[in-house]
């Protein structure tokens, strides 16, 4: 028997009822370990595989006119995916970018030159997704099973991104200028408009000319939704309809699709707007100082001389003891003293800080502007300090030399030794020493198996080392390689 079109338009509305209530059921599914945890992040898009479906019906209804009916039903499916958020959006997109960057020239310099922050908070803060909402809370570390319902958290770094203007101004090479000192000028401002936190910076040179603005939008919270960082303990459940209406793949789509200004908004600004210059700028993404045009190499380029070389085959097989305190590896390539050496001349510029992700300071440098980056290893003497980069130059080995004081030496690159087949290459920390105009040192090629250490192959080598004159400004920079 042919259903009639009246049956199919109840059996349609029928299920789109049952995957309305299978979604609601769904968000509360959290409880059950592991398996209610895939469930409730299914359940926004079952819930509007149910709204959908009425709206199919309810297009039916209304007409007979399938493109109409097609229509409509897409509209709705839009109209129910987007709900609440739908005005909001629709106003946004008629207000046009959340973020506008006007570059008016680019200010220049070197890295550590001063520069006033006028800031009337320390730091900003706004929501990691514009798009987010109130979803399931989890339940234990690993999150097996979730309870209650939870609106994004300030304090939670997936939530909400943080970004400390003083920190960010020091990380993009600047130093904070002393007052009365003649320097550029940040000017950070924050405002408040409903759920929208509006950021203004200025970048002024030391004439006061304004040499770059920035406007940006953030998003933190929705009308007619909770408020962010609502307590999400068993006992305060936000309306789980919030989690089924936001949660969807509608909803999903249109923060892929919608623009969105970028965070660390200090960061991004100083970067499109400003342009230090430092001996390690390739490996940094900043200009590369101590070159006379932008063609030029970022190092200059040195011969590897191998002094002696010795294949393994089969390869030394270095063995180790799980137990042991101290590996016999790294009592072979490790420096200690140099390493204890490196924490006494070079202080992190913002403490607490991951190491390849602040500036370093020379412990004997009076002004305490002078700085360089941690790019691999640092080879730390009582005069003189190595940073070393394997990665910044395509199958070459980088060192760059700076005195105690922070004066730039030179850049100096050599094409690494072929490679034996899975074994890399490396300088043997313990052996490397300056003397007679060369840097001698061990290279090693090893790779790790288990626990053990297993070599291929060890040369001893040396690489001659330019003439340095002392330049204009006091700092010290490299000649040409002779």
């Amino acid at each position: 028997m042919i259903a009639t079109p009246k049956q199919i338009h109840l059996k349609i509305l029928i299920s789109g009822l049952l995957l309305l209530g299978a979604g609601w059921a769904a968000a509360y599914a959290g409880v059950v370990s592991i398996l209610g945890v895939i469930v409730a992040a299914f359940s926004p898009d079952i819930f509007l595989m149910g709204l959908v479906a009425v709206s199919v019906c309810v297009a039916s209804i209304l007409t007979t006119n399938k493109v109409l009916r097609t229509a409509f039903t897409i509209g709705l499916s839009i109209l129910f995916g987007l709900n609440t958020r739908l005005p909001t959006l629709l106003a946004e997109a008629w207000k046009g970018p959340q973020e506008r960057v006007t570059v008016a020239s680019r200010l220049g310099g070197a890295v550590g030159q001063p520069m006033h922050v006028s800031a009337e908070v320390s730091a900003l803060s706004a929501r990691q997704n514009a798009f987010a909402h109130a979803r399931p809370g989890c339940v234990g570390d690993d999150c097996l099973a979730t309870s209650g319902f939870r609106t994004p958290i300030v304090g939670i770094r997936n939530d909400y991104w943080q970004e400390k203007i003083l920190d960010s101004v020091l990380a993009a090479g600047f130093s904070e200028a002393q007052q009365g000192e003649i320097a550029p000028t940040l000017t950070v401002r924050q405002s408040r408009d409903g759920y929208v936190l509006v950021v203004l910076m200025t970048l002024t040179d030391i004439q006061g000319t304004v040499v770059a603005r920035y406007e940006g939008r953030y998003r933190n919270g929705w009308p007619f939704e909770t408020l962010d960082a609502v307590d999400y303990e068993h006992r305060t459940v936000p309306r789980p309809i919030e989690y089924l209406l936001h949660g969807n793949w509608f909803s999903s789509l249109a923060a892929s699709i919608a623009l969105r200004p970028t965070p660390y908004p200090v960061s991004a600004f100083l970067k499109a707007s400003t342009a230090l210059a430092h001996p390690q700028g390739a490996a940094l993404g900043l200009a590369v100082d101590h070159q006379k045009n932008g063609n030029e190499s970022p190092s200059m380029k040195a011969t590897l001389e191998v002094l002696a070389q010795k294949t393994y085959d089969p390869v030394w097989i270095i063995k180790e003891d799980r137990d042991a305190s101290v590996s016999k590896w790294s009592a072979i390539a490790w420096d200690k003293t140099r390493d204890d050496r490196c924490s006494t001349l070079l202080t992190p510029e913002t403490v607490g800080a991951p190491q390849v992700q602040t500036w370093y300071l020379f412990a004997k440098d009076a002004t305490r502007r002078k700085k360089a980056r941690y790019t691999g290893f640092a080879i730390c003497d009582p005069d003189a300090i190595w940073f070393q980069d394997y990665v910044i130059e395509k199958g070459r080995m980088v060192l760059t030399k700076f005195t105690a004081q922070g004066d730039f030496q030179y850049r100096i690159s050599f094409e690494k030794p072929i490679e034996p087949y899975g074994f890399a290459g490396g300088i043997m920390l313990p052996t490397f020493r300056a003397q007679d105009g060369y840097l001698y040192f061990d290279w090693w090629n090893t790779n790790q198996s288990g626990w053990d250490r297993h070599v291929a192959r060890s040369m001893q080598v040396r690489v001659k080392e330019p003439q340095v004159s002392s330049a204009a400004n006091g700092t010290a920079s490299a000649s040409e390689q002779k």
